[in-house]
């Protein structure tokens, strides 16, 4: 799957900021004889930290209408929650309930210390 995330704060129109976009997108689901291929859209949701929202690390509200979306059975394809007409979310999760690093991550140029022909990321 590919996909694209425009940024909240961005110069986009309304309709663009935070919009996510997950393409390439083919699901079968064999108790429904059913296959889902295309492309699924939802909206970027800001972590919140607290325990009561949707994602509270962050992550995406589906929209319930999905037209990127094409159905083997020929029906307009909905994601709801389970309750007809209510968005459902992917939420971003981590271990140690970290979602981001305390520090940034310190970088440094590889070293040869094989002594390659030619020095890489790749152990030759």
């Amino acid at each position: 799957m590919a996909g694209s995330i425009n940024s909240d704060n961005t110069g986009c129109s309304e309709a663009e900021r935070g919009k996510v976009t997950i393409s390439n997108v083919s699901l079968f689901f064999p108790t429904l004889g059913l296959v889902a291929t295309g492309t699924i859209t939802g909206k970027y949701v800001q972590p919140t930290g607290g325990t009561t929202a949707p994602c509270p690390s962050g992550g995406v509200e589906l929209a319930v209408k999905q037209p990127g979306i094409k159905l083997s059975v020929g029906e307009e394809p909905e994601i709801d929650n389970g309750t007809t007409g209510k968005n459902t979310f992917i939420c971003a999760v981590s271990a140690n309930n970290w979602v981001f690093p305390k520090t940034a991550p310190t970088w440094a140029p590889f070293s040869d210390f094989t002594a390659s022909e030619k020095p890489g990321i790749w152990k030759d």
